[in-house]
């Protein structure tokens, strides 16, 4: 497993710095993960890239732990635990205050060589697309562009956010397991909420090879397909991220 590329773009160019995506891997090609933090959140950006790291470092490991609920929940309390530990350092504002109490939230997927197989976790409307033996695009954790409508579970870094990933909202997301000898030789695309639904959407409407082509343009001229398709309103403005992972 090899990141070839990851390229990110924030939704307005004049601040980049309020980008709240993020995208980690080790040079060792055993792990990466993506995150999308909620803007609205105090510091979601900070969140999401400690999700994405110790995601990323505990799948890095050898032997390679499960990936399962409990070593998801133990990524969650170690990020949370560095987390507060970052904030406890910082003198907020009582705005600030208000925000942070109301939690960071943020999605994650991640993506780990486990041998013969290649493990996909999806949890909120980050989403990897791929195509099957047969030639046809496949997508986790969301299926089709009318679910990123939907309100998405996220992961927070207030505790009492555990209780709605893992009990109540638990049956919207999921690990996938994907033998090598299915994908052997294929990339991954891996796409925060903006630039997945609109890659979804050509796909469906037959249009993945056009799309293929757009996601493997140099850098400028990926900007410039992505800044047209925001003015065209084909893509949601928002922050957008991209990462391709050869599973070969």
């Amino acid at each position: 497993m090899r990141v070839v590329r990851s390229l990110s773009f924030p939704k307005d160019p004049d601040y980049p710095d309020a980008n709240d995506d993020f995208f980690f891997w080790t040079t060792e090609g055993f792990a990466c993960a993506m995150s999308d933090g909620a803007s609205e959140s105090f510091d979601s950006r900070t969140w999401g890239r400690l999700l994405c790291q110790v995601f990323t470092q505990t799948f890095s490991q050898t032997p390679t732990p499960a990936l399962n609920d409990t070593a998801i929940r133990s990524i969650v309390i170690q990020a949370r635990t560095m987390f507060l530990g970052i904030v406890a350092q910082r003198k907020l504002s009582w705005s600030q205050q208000a925000a942070f109490d109301r939690g960071n939230f943020s999605s994650i997927l991640g993506l780990v060589d486990a041998g013969p197989d290649v493990l996909v976790l999806g949890i909120g409307d980050t989403v990897a697309l791929w195509k099957d033996p047969r030639g046809q695009i496949q997508s986790h954790v969301l299926q089709t562009p009318d679910e990123f409508k939907k309100h998405p579970v996220l992961l927070s870094s207030d505790a009492r956010g555990d209780s709605v990933v893992f009990e109540r909202e638990r049956s919207r997301w999921s690990v996938r397991r994907l033998p090598k000898s299915e994908v052997l030789g294929q990339r991954m695309f891996l796409m925060t909420d903006a630039l997945g639904c609109y890659a979804l959407e050509l796909a469906i409407a037959g249009e993945w090879t056009q799309c293929e082509k757009a996601l493997n343009l140099p850098e400028n001229d990926f900007r410039y397909w992505i800044t047209q398709s925001r003015l065209q309103g084909k893509m949601r403005k928002d922050d957008t991220t991209l990462a391709i992972v050869d599973l070969g």
